[in-house]
C-alpha cells in the first residue's frame, strides 16, 4: 500500500494537474527515504554535540580549573587565551549546528536571508567554486511550513551537488511571482563533461520532488553534459486539501 502525500498534488488556475513527483510505490519509497534522512540528520546532530561541542566544553572547564590554580601570570594569560579560542570555536560549532537544524534567519528576517545564509554556509568556502546569488525580495512572506519546506528541499539538493566531482560554478536565484508564488532556480556548471542525467533518476531526487509536492510545489530539472538546472516553484501558502477536492 502506497503512502499518500499529506496534501493533494497542486493544480493550475484552469484546474489541470501540474507535473508532480512520482506516484504509487515511489511515494512509499520517498517517504521511507525521508524517514531515513531525518534519522541521519539526528545522528549527525548528536555526533556533533558529543564529539565536538560537549568535548569542547569539557576542555574549557579543565582549562579554567588550571587557570585558577596557575600562579605564573604569563602562563595564566596563555591559559585564558586558550579558553577564549575554545569558546569562540565552540560558538561557531553551535551556530553551524543551528543552521543545519533550522536556519535562525527564517524566524528573524525571512526566507530570503535564510536562503542566502544556507547557500553561503554550504558553499562559500569550497575551493575553486564560483558562487553567485541572485536573491530578490519577495512581495510577500511565505508561510512557515512552505519556508522551512523550501530550505529542506534545498538542503537535499545541496547534498547531491556537493558529491564529487564538485562543480565549478553555482548560481542560486530567488524571485517572487506576485500572488502566484515564488521560484528558486539553481544553475550548476562543470568545466569537464559529466554524466548528469543519472542525478535526476536517483531516489534522492524523488524525495526532493515529493517534499516539493507536499507543500504545493513542483521541482523539475534539466541537464546536459556540463550544466544542471533545477527549478523549484512554490506557493506562498500551502494549498488547503479541501479546496482541491
Amino acid at each position: 500500500m502506497s503512502l499518500p502525500c499529506p496534501v493533494p498534488p497542486p493544480t493550475s488556475a484552469e484546474g489541470t494537474s501540474l507535473p508532480t513527483a512520482r506516484t504509487g510505490p515511489d511515494w512509499q519509497a520517498a517517504f521511507v527515504q525521508l524517514s531515513a534522512l531525518h534519522e541521519s540528520q539526528r545522528r549527525q546532530a548528536a555526533r556533533a554535540v558529543h564529539d565536538r561541542i560537549a568535548q569542547a566544553f569539557a576542555a574549557i572547564k579543565m582549562s579554567a580549573y588550571l587557570c585558577l590554580a596557575e600562579e605564573d601570570r604569563q602562563q595564566m594569560r596563555q591559559d585564558l587565551h586558550q579558553i577564549m579560542t575554545l569558546a569562540a570555536n565552540t560558538a561557531l560549532e553551535v551556530r553551524s549546528l543551528e543552521q543545519a537544524l533550522r536556519p535562525p534567519q527564517l524566524d528573524s528576517v525571512g526566507l530570503e536571508s535564510a536562503l542566502r545564509a544556507e547557500t553561503e554556509h554550504r558553499f562559500d568556502q569550497v575551493e575553486g567554486l564560483a558562487l553567485e546569488l541572485q536573491i530578490q525580495p519577495l512581495p510577500q512572506s511565505p508561510s512557515s511550513d512552505v519556508a522551512i519546506g523550501c530550505i529542506r528541499i534545498l538542503q537535499c539538493l545541496f547534498d547531491e551537488i556537493s558529491v564529487e566531482p564538485a562543480p565549478d560554478s553555482l548560481t542560486v536565484s530567488l524571485e517572487g511571482l506576485d500572488g502566484n508564488g515564488f521560484v528558486v532556480q539553481m544553475g550548476v556548471v562543470w568545466q569537464a563533461e559529466q554524466n548528469l542525467q543519472h542525478r535526476s533518476d536517483g531516489a534522492w531526487f524523488a524525495l526532493a520532488q515529493a517534499m516539493a509536492v507536499c507543500v504545493g510545489g513542483v521541482l523539475s530539472t534539466d541537464a546536459n553534459d556540463r550544466q544542471w538546472t533545477l527549478h523549484l516553484s512554490l506557493p506562498y501558502r500551502q494549498p488547503d486539501a479541501s479546496s482541491t477536492e
